[in-house]
């Protein structure tokens, strides 16, 4: 997991988030500056109409006020942290795309002022609810699945309807104009895969292929550094996932701490209001306290305490002319007090016992103040309780876990931290830890069990909606604290305090020592698994390895023996041809003998010779049939042997001819 140092970004502008679009978070083809200015100008707009203000509503304010309530182009242009120029284009871009309508204005000397800016992303998300809505009517009124499974050609996830509208965003951090672009982009992109509330990615986190596609940023090296830069701030929680089955890393897991931010610049303000409002009572106290008791202000009526420390406001009701009222407030030990004992609450006449006040106007009127002074006491000094040696420390446990803040403790949990260490103050009631108390070491290690054991971290969520919620977190870690399972007193957790034995009652380090056992031989058990898995891969790998070798050694040696066949079959040919060469090597010379030419001396014997020749003539092609039946017969087993398919030409003295076969 990558740690990162908490720190909110510097909250200035009155709201802690803004929406925006989350169709255009996940649009790759809208440029990083484009979606800055959508941010940059939903920081100047209202939340309920996203309408940045006219030039008229502020009328009469100084410049510096038009300044930062005004959407001009250079105040628009530092919140980008781009020029000018790049704004121009960025607003042109929204409006093309139907994000936004821009309304010149004209200032009182004709002069062109700040412009009125409307973003119309409420409008589209409306207008998908109802076709979502419509949608669904016509499915379930065709008996279809809705919602419908997907059809046709596989479409990317970043190229898909995202499911919802819009996503939040920190504002101080959009509005930061030392943000780059990239950056502002890159957080709406992961903001786009977390859970609204929860800011926490699902199984299926997002890679980086599509970040890069959403934030519209192509190089890996720009992605992890704006990563890099978004967990250096705070803002972004990576923790690395790896696949325990096969092995190799996958998509990180991505959690947003802006909803934290916004929950720490809420208790701000809460405690702030919570200051403001004490010193605005200890400031009437004083007053009236000075004044021994004042007539409220003609038609406005008094300020009175509500809800035990309610905001102090005027209730609108006069009091009865001449009847004077003094305000009663509770001592406070922890600032000294004024000596006074804790009244009843609500307002009490002039010269009346102190904490006689009755709670209501109506109690406390019928009669004129009588003027005499009141009775003085004297003031009773109180002290805060001493701390407890260690008590910061499980403080500090409890706030690492969320579930207090160690700066402002519970009464109720100081009581019980208090109280498990032994403490035998005022504070505590005599229990079993304060004849056996444990130390710190043992309320961090209660403490942790009973939150984390027991899934305590996901049943306080407010949209946990499982059983068992825990919707009071520090009243369950205060009895996690003090739980005492075992009868006997100095067992903690299955171990005598002191000796260190193990308790033969609870057995409680027994079982641990089991579930560990059993752990130890689970985890064991996958281990052999995974090797024996690894194994049986490798063995399959080496096998067909072998078959691969053995497959191709096989093909080798046939090509080397048909090769030796070949070299034998070409010998035999050729011995084949010498033989009948040298068989009919008389023929052709008997062949290539010439006729005798005919002359005109030759006249007289020329009958004889036609007979002679006719005779030998006879004679001759019965040799040449018998000697070409014999070739063909040795040609025939000299094919066989060569695999030739082509005709075979022989040769039988004088003449070639085409053997019948």
């Amino acid at each position: 997991m990558t740690g990162s140092v908490f720190r909110p970004a510097d909250q200035s502008l009155g709201l802690d988030y803004i929406e925006f679009d989350a169709r255009l978070a996940r649009d790759g083809s809208c440029k990083p500056a484009t979606k800055a200015a959508y941010m940059a100008l939903s920081t100047f707009a209202d939340v309920d109409e996203h309408t940045t203000m006219s030039p008229a509503e502020v009328a009469g304010l100084s410049d510096e006020a038009r300044r930062l309530l005004l959407p001009y182009r250079k105040s628009i242009a530092a919140r980008v942290g781009r020029s000018v120029d790049t704004v121009d284009r960025a607003t042109s871009d929204l409006a093309n795309r139907g994000f936004l309508v821009v309304t010149a204005q004209e200032g009182a000397a004709g002069d062109k002022d700040a412009n009125v800016y409307h973003l119309t992303d409420r409008e589209q998300w409306a207008r998908r609810t109802l076709q979502r809505a419509e949608e669904k009517r016509r499915a379930m009124e065709a008996g279809e699945q809705w919602p419908p499974r997907p059809a046709g050609p596989y479409v990317p996830r970043v190229y898909r309807d995202p499911g919802f509208d819009f996503v939040k965003l920190d504002a101080p951090t959009v509005a930061n104009g030392e943000k780059d672009p990239l950056y502002k982009a890159m957080y709406a992109a992961v903001a786009s895969f977390v859970h609204g509330k929860q800011r926490m990615t699902g199984d299926r986190p997002p890679t980086y292929k599509e970040l890069g596609a959403a934030a519209g940023i192509k190089s890996r090296t720009t992605i992890s550094k704006v990563l890099g830069e978004m967990t250096d701030d705070g803002l972004l929680l990576v923790t690395e996932r790896y696949d325990s089955d096969n092995g190799g890393r996958m998509a990180s897991a991505y959690t947003l701490m802006d909803g934290k931010w916004w929950a720490v610049r809420a208790l701000a303000r809460m405690r702030d209001a919570m200051d403001a409002h004490d010193a605005e009572n200890d400031l009437v106290s004083m007053e009236m306290n000075a004044a021994g008791g004042v007539a409220a202000p003609d038609g406005q009526g008094w300020p009175h305490q509500m809800d035990r420390g309610g905001r102090t406001r005027w209730t609108g009701v006069a009091a009865p002319d001449g009847h004077h009222y003094k305000k009663v407030s509770r001592s406070r030990p922890a600032s000294g007090g004024d000596g006074r004992r804790p009244s009843a609450g609500g307002l009490a006449r002039a010269g009346a016992r102190d904490g006689a006040g009755t709670g209501n106007a109506a109690a406390a009127g019928g009669s004129a103040a009588t003027g005499k002074t009141p009775r003085s006491r004297k003031a009773t000094k109180t002290a805060a309780a001493r701390p407890v040696p260690g008590e910061h420390d499980v403080y500090a446990a409890a706030a690492a876990l969320g579930v207090i803040d160690a700066g402002r403790v519970p009464p109720t949990f100081r009581k019980a931290v208090r109280e498990f260490l032994g403490h035998g103050g005022s504070e505590a009631r005599s229990t079993v830890f304060t004849t056996h108390p444990r130390t710190v070491e043992h309320a961090v290690a209660r403490l942790n069990r009973g939150w984390y054991a027991a899934g305590a971290d996901i049943r306080s969520a407010k949209d946990y909606i499982g059983p068992d919620p825990i919707r009071r977190p520090v009243g369950y870690l205060t009895a996690v604290l003090l739980a005492q399972d075992c009868t006997r007193p100095d067992c903690e957790r299955g171990s005598i305090l002191g000796s260190g034995e193990d308790c033969a009652l609870c057995g409680a380090r027994a079982a641990e020592a089991t579930a560990a056992k059993a752990k130890a031989q689970w985890e064991a058990e996958a281990k052999e698994k995974r090797a024996a898995r690894q194994a049986e891969a490798l063995a399959k790998e080496a096998a067909e390895q072998a078959e691969r070798e053995a497959a191709a050694a096989e093909r080798t040696a046939a090509a080397q023996a048909a090769a030796e066949r070949a070299a034998a079959d070409a010998e035999e040919t050729a011995r084949l041809r010498a033989q009948m060469a040298a068989e009919f090597a008389a023929l052709d010379e008997a062949a290539a003998i010439p006729a005798p030419t005919p002359s005109e001396d030759a006249a007289p014997g020329q009958e004889l010779r036609k007979s002679i020749r006719k005779q030998r003539d006879g004679k001759d092609a019965t040799r040449h049939a018998n000697a070409r039946d014999a070739a063909a017969a040795l040609l025939a087993t000299v094919r066989q042997a060569e695999g030739s398919a082509g005709p075979v030409i022989v040769s039988t003295g004088g003449f070639s001819e085409e053997p019948p076969f």
